[in-house]
Order: C-alpha cells, then sequence, then structure tokens
C-alpha cells in the first residue's frame, strides 16, 4: 500500500538517499530497480508504488502506476509485501498478497515501521493470526519485522529472501510426490 516505507527501506538497505521520500502518499511513480550485493550474491530490488483500492484510482497516471508495479510482481522471484506495523493489516494488504500468490511467486510479509509498534507482542500475535486465517492456503509465510528508517531487521529480511528463493528453486522427485 502507499506509505508503507518501501522507498525509505530501500534507501537504507543501499546506503545512500537514492530514492524520494516523504510523509505523504503516492511520491513513487515509477518501478525503480536498484542493483545490490548481500553475501556475494546480486539482488535487483525493486521499490514500487504503492497500490490502493481499485474503487479509489481515478487518474490515468495512477492507472499506469498501478500497471507498471503489477508488472514488477509478474517479472519477481520474491516479492516483500511491506506493511505498515503500527496499523492493522487490512483487505488491501490480503488482496495483493493474493495477487503475488496467484503469480506463483515466493511471498514474504515485511511489518515495517516495527520501531512505532509499543504492544510488539500482542501486535506480532495479531499479524501472524490474522495471516493465518485470511491466507490459510499458504502455509508457514514468513514474516520479517522491521524498521526501514532505522535500519533494523534487514539481514534477516535478506536472509528469509535467500530462504524463500531456495525453496522456490529446489526440485522434487516424482517418487517423493
Amino acid at each position: 500500500r502507499p506509505n508503507t516505507g518501501k522507498s525509505t527501506l530501500v534507501n537504507n538497505i543501499i546506503g545512500e538517499n537514492r530514492l524520494v521520500t516523504g510523509s505523504e502518499a503516492g511520491i513513487t511513480r515509477d518501478s525503480i530497480e536498484i542493483e545490490w550485493n548481500y553475501k556475494k550474491q546480486t539482488f535487483c530490488l525493486m521499490d514500487t508504488a504503492g497500490l490502493r483500492r481499485k474503487s479509489k484510482i481515478t487518474k490515468i497516471l495512477e492507472k499506469h502506476m498501478v500497471s507498471d508495479t503489477l508488472k514488477s510482481i509478474k517479472f519477481s522471484d520474491v516479492c516483500v509485501l511491506l506493511i505498515d506495523a503500527s496499523q492493522n493489516i487490512d483487505k488491501q494488504d490480503l488482496t495483493i498478497s493474493r495477487m503475488i500468490i496467484g503469480e506463483g511467486r515466493g511471498i514474504i510479509i515485511g511489518a515495517n515501521k516495527w520501531d512505532k509498534v509499543k504492544d510488539q507482542i500482542t501486535v506480532k500475535n495479531e499479524i501472524v493470526n490474522q495471516l493465518g486465517i485470511s491466507l490459510s492456503q499458504i502455509k508457514n509465510i514468513p514474516i520479517v519485522f522491521l524498521s526501514g528508517l532505522h535500519s533494523k531487521g534487514i539481514e534477516k529480511l535478506f536472509d528469509e529472501i535467500i530462504n524463500v528463493n531456495k525453496k522456490l528453486s529446489s526440485r522434487t522427485t516424482t517418487g517423493k510426490l
């Protein structure tokens, strides 16, 4: 969704202020690709525009932004759905996650702005329970609690990305099936 801290997170991952950030929604208009290395592996990070509900999209520019974001999902191996942990998961977050799953992409939930959450244990349990109920077809969706602004949880996020990518590229023999 808009304003979950996607650009701020990418800026802190790469260690420079390359992407424009701000408090108002809709600053990122195009998907932006950045190469970055972690543990001797090269990653192509894509910062995308946030997706609002279809009914709220009226301008042609915003329709192009949504189209660009959906293309980014289709061309990705692993998608990190960044949610604002200081707010509840809403229907739009679940819709986006179903799109990612429908495309057959790996998914990781990034609970950003974790530093703003006061009762972390309760919120963590709420997020886990809500995902377990709403996305019950996918078991054990990785959830990483992080703060893009303060660069907390970024290593864990990339470790999960590597782990999910390994699972996606593993093959199962017919005999095991």
